[in-house]
Formats: C-alpha cells, sequence, structure tokens
C-alpha cells in the first residue's frame, strides 16, 4: 500500500509540474489503521465510550502532499532498501534521483545515480544513470569523473544501442582536449568522426579537430600525417569544401615554418587559392579568409622580386622611356593582382593588399631616386669629358639627368601616399585596426607628419614612489 501512495504520489507531482495543475492524492478512508497504515505512524488509539455516549462522526476523506520534496525521494529509497531485487526497484530509485535533480540538489542526485548505475548496472535505468551522474559531474568542473562515465558509454560494448553513445564520444574528446591529453583526445574525436558519416561536414570538423590536436601538442608528424588522411577522406565531399581549404593552408604553414624549398612553399600556398577557387566557395567566410592569406603571401613573393630588382636607366632617352615603362607595367600589374585579394572579403587580408599598393609604388619612387644619383656608367664618362672642356659645366650633365629623372618621382610618390590614405579610409569602413593600418598610418607620418602624426604604441608601466 506505501509503495501505491509514493508512486501516486510521484505521478501526480510529476503531472503538476509539466502541466501546471494542482491536483491532489486523497485518502478517501479515514479513522484508526488508515492514514496511518500509508505513513508508517501508528494510528490514534480509540477512546472508550461511557454509557450512553456516542461515537464520534467519522471524518472525511483527508489529502496527501503532491508536493516534490526530498522526503518524497527519501520514502522511495526506503522502498529500494526494504526490498533491493524487486523488479521496480530500478525504476523507484531513478525516481528518487529524479526528485533530487527537479529540487535542483545536484550532489544528492549524483550519488543517486552513481548507486542506481552501481546496484543495477544492466537495467536501462541503471545505464541512463551513468550518463546522468557524468553530465552532472561535467556541469560542475568535476572532469574526470565526467571523462570516466562518458568513456564508459562511448566504449563499453553494453552500450552499443544506447541513444547517447555518439554524443559521449563528442564529449569525452572535448574534455580531454581541454584537460591537454591530446593525443587521447584526438583519437576520440576521429571515433566520433565516425559515428557522424551521414553528415559530411559534422563528420569532417570532428576530423579536423584530432589534427588540431596535434598541432596543440606540437607533434607536427602525427598533424601532417592527420592533415593528408583528413583530405584523402574528405576530398570530394563538398560540404567538407572549407575543412579542406583549411587543411591544406595548415600543411602551408607547417611547409613554410620547416621546408628551406621556396618552390615547395609556394605550390603549398597556390594550392590552398585553387581549391578555395575550384570548389567555387564565397566569400567572407574562414575558407576565404585562409585562401586570401594564401594568396597573399604568393603575391608576397613577387613583391620581394619588385624589391630586389635594381632599375638602371641607359643615357638615350629612349632607353630612359623604355626602361620607366616597363617598371611601370610591372608596379600597375602587382597593383591588380593585389586588388584582387579583395574579392575574398576577408578583412585582415584585404587591408594588408591595399596597404601593399601604396608600398608597391614608395619602391619605385625609391629606385627611380637611386638611379638618379648613379647615372650610367656612358653618362659619367661624358660628364668628366664636359668637365675638363670647360670647368663651368662640372655637374651640369648629372643634374640634367636627375633632373629628368625626379619629374617621375613625385607624381609616383604621391600615388603611394594615395593609396596608403585609402588603406586607412578602408579600415575606417571596416572598423577595424590591425598592424598593417599601423604601418599606412606611420608611411604617412613619414610624408604628412601634420596631416598624419606618427603615434606610438601606448607602454604600461609601473611608477613608483
Amino acid at each position: 500500500m506505501k509503495t501505491t501512495i509514493i508512486t501516486k504520489r510521484l505521478q501526480l507531482s510529476m503531472e503538476n509540474e509539466e502541466k501546471g495543475t494542482h491536483k491532489e492524492l486523497v485518502m478517501c478512508q479515514s479513522g484508526p489503521g488508515g492514514i496511518a497504515l500509508v505513513t508508517g505512524v501508528a494510528g490514534p488509539t480509540p477512546t472508550a465510550l461511557k454509557p450512553g455516549e456516542k461515537a464520534p462522526p467519522a471524518t472525511g476523506p483527508s489529502k496527501i502532499s503532491t508536493e516534490l520534496d526530498a522526503g518524497l525521494a527519501l520514502d522511495l529509497i526506503d522502498v529500494v532498501n526494504a526490498n533491493p531485487k524487486d523488479p521496480g526497484a530500478p525504476t523507484a530509485l531513478n525516481n528518487a534521483c529524479v526528485i533530487y535533480e527537479k529540487l535542483f540538489q545536484f550532489g544528492q542526485a549524483t550519488k543517486c545515480y552513481e548507486r542506481l548505475y552501481k546496484d543495477y548496472p544492466d537495467s536501462e535505468w541503471g545505464k541512463e544513470a551513468l550518463w546522468n551522474s557524468s553530465r552532472n559531474h561535467y556541469r560542475f568542473f568535476e572532469f574526470d569523473q565526467a571523462v570516466k562515465g562518458y568513456l564508459t558509454v562511448a566504449q563499453d560494448p553494453k552500450f552499443a544501442g544506447s541513444e547517447h553513445r555518439k554524443e559521449a564520444l563528442g564529449l569525452t574528446a572535448s574534455l580531454l582536449d581541454n584537460d591537454q591529453q591530446y593525443a587521447r583526445a584526438a583519437d576520440m574525436y576521429k571515433k566520433y568522426s565516425e559515428t557522424l558519416a551521414d553528415k559530411p561536414q559534422d563528420s569532417a570538423q570532428a576530423y579536423f579537430f584530432a589534427c588540431n590536436a596535434y598541432e596543440k601538442a606540437k607533434d607536427v608528424s602525427h598533424q601532417v600525417a592527420c592533415l593528408k588522411d583528413f583530405i584523402k577522406k574528405f576530398d570530394r565531399k563538398q560540404e567538407a569544401g572549407e575543412y579542406v581549404v583549411q587543411a591544406y593552408m595548415k600543411l602551408a604553414v607547417v611547409a613554410e615554418a620547416t621546408s628551406k624549398n621556396k618552390a615547395e612553399v609556394l605550390a603549398a600556398d597556390k594550392r590552398v587559392r585553387d581549391e578555395f577557387v575550384n570548389r567555387k566557395l564565397p566569400p567572407a567566410t574562414p575558407a576565404a579568409g585562409f585562401a586570401a592569406k594564401a594568396d597573399f603571401m604568393i603575391m608576397e613573393e613577387k613583391f620581394k622580386a619588385f624589391q630586389k630588382k635594381d632599375l638602371k636607366f641607359g643615357s638615350k632617352p629612349d632607353q630612359i622611356k623604355k626602361t620607366f615603362e616597363s617598371f611601370t607595367a610591372e608596379a600597375k600589374q602587382l597593383n591588380e593582382d593585389y586588388q584582387k585579394i579583395w574579392n575574398y572579403k576577408d578583412a585582415t587580408w584585404t587591408l594588408a593588399s591595399f596597404l601593399r599598393t601604396g608600398d608597391v609604388y614608395y619602391e619605385f619612387a625609391q629606385k627611380l631616386i637611386k638611379a638618379a644619383d648613379n647615372p650610367p656608367d656612358d653618362l659619367k664618362k661624358l660628364a668628366r669629358q664636359a668637365c675638363k672642356l670647360n670647368p663651368d659645366d662640372c655637374g651640369v650633365v648629372e643634374g640634367q639627368y636627375k633632373d629628368a629623372i625626379y619629374q617621375f618621382v613625385t607624381p609616383i610618390e604621391d600615388e603611394a601616399k594615395r593609396r596608403w590614405k585609402d588603406t586607412l579610409a578602408r579600415a575606417s569602413q571596416l572598423g577595424v585596426t590591425n598592424d598593417y593600418v599601423k604601418k599606412a598610418r606611420e608611411n604617412l607620418s613619414k610624408y604628412l607628419p601634420d596631416e598624419f602624426p606618427f603615434i606610438k604604441d601606448e607602454r604600461i608601466g609601473l611608477e613608483y614612489p
């Protein structure tokens, strides 16, 4: 009878909570031995009636509380303790655990779930209890216990049919990753990836996290092997395109850090860019950012080659014109190629390429200045001859040569300044500042210090009395 009343109390309590109702449990029979039998409290001793005295009238139906409270959980636990082998014991104990959770007594709930799994490990409620206790351990940052429970759900054949098995794998991997157990985390991420085969994008993300775990561990050999396996596994799955591009980017970064072969590094960057383009992935995405960086690095090699290239004029006007036009065309092409990076719509590399469009013309101007100060040998010879013939003509030839070249310097420097100003304007539109923006302002401060004063980075220090 007691078990029936407790069960009915619990059912009505749950129903009231879920539906917002206020149903109550009523004992239809009262008097000696009625409610006392349910609560376990001795009923009142009947008072002897005197001759001629009438018996008191029977009381009406009595109400039993249907509020969820710890007492109800303890009643359920008492029922289990009284007959632990009863087929309904796991259910009763689970109900007690649920009550503790609904009362926000998570410590008691966790202990209750742990007992449920320990005493009834093969019951459905026992298996569910391990998941629930692990979830509570995770909720309160008891990660070691959480990992232990999740690992059991994820790996024990007994839980093969559990609806939580897949999620347990992912949670285990994440917890191990956060605990810096990177090798174990990588293994779990890979297993988790296998369970997501029906969702290629999610599966790719999980496998990619495995590669990231090796990267965090600074295990380059395993990272590279993981990335190559990842590409082989997901290369033909369009949904995984973003992660494939990122995988190629990671390999390019490794190549840049470990390889002395510039051609190999350049090829790795080109692969990133080409993967993005061939997959027709959208701009303004993480994948677009990786492709923009790769494209920028490719352009940087061209820019470095332009920087190293000497500008040497001949002594004849047509030679000077031909050389100037050649360098002008090269500078223009570099600018156009840098501007293509804008199409990725990535703020960082858009601003970087904006800066470089100004840097290209600055480098061009510097080459012209250097060439003006170093006339060709045949012109130097002509200048010496003119000086010998007439001392008043000493330096005239060199001066005329320098003036002829300097007439191109100012407009080219103006173009560089205009491009740097565009960098600042674009940064303002994007609401972004970074090292490329700071460099543009620094460059302008050298030409226009009043309009663009150089601002040093703030330094924070302690002042002592």
